[in-house]
């Protein structure tokens, strides 16, 4: 497989599919959300959005990996240019990763500072600007 592109990496990827009745619900919900990433980088958002609700609804609320869902969801978002669904996707990581404290997948520098170009783009510099401050703590 040839590509276009300088620099681009081709990588092997194992899809494991199980059926809805199947219940390991930890090991495919990280491969899951994983598979949803890769779709989002190839710009698939509806499908990978598709994949992050499926989760959201077997995700409990009190799992940390909430918080990484969340930020994918925020990420999608912002790729669609949904600038109010991005926000509230990465306050909803922001306030599930604080009260956990445990989602070593989150950066909280990053997602403040994505916060912050997401109020930016609507013309909100007060809370841009607050983001921004807080990436830089």
């Amino acid at each position: 497989m040839s590509s276009k592109y300088a620099g681009d990496i081709s990588l092997p990827t194992r899809i494991n599919l199980c059926y809805d009745n199947q219940h390991d619900l930890k090991y495919n919900e990280i491969d899951l959300r994983a598979f949803g990433d890769v779709l989002q980088r190839m710009g698939k958002f509806e499908l990978a959005e598709t994949i992050y609700h499926r989760l959201l609804d077997k995700v409990s609320s009190s799992d940390s990996s909430l918080a990484r869902l969340y930020h994918s969801l925020g990420n999608t978002n912002k790729e669609k240019k949904n600038y109010d669904s991005r926000l509230k996707w990465y306050q909803n990581s922001l306030e599930v990763f604080l009260q956990t404290h445990t989602s070593a997948f989150i950066n909280l520098e990053n997602l403040y500072g994505s916060m912050g170009e997401g109020y930016s783009y609507k013309k909100n510099i007060h809370q841009s600007l607050d983001c921004y401050e807080k990436a830089i703590k």
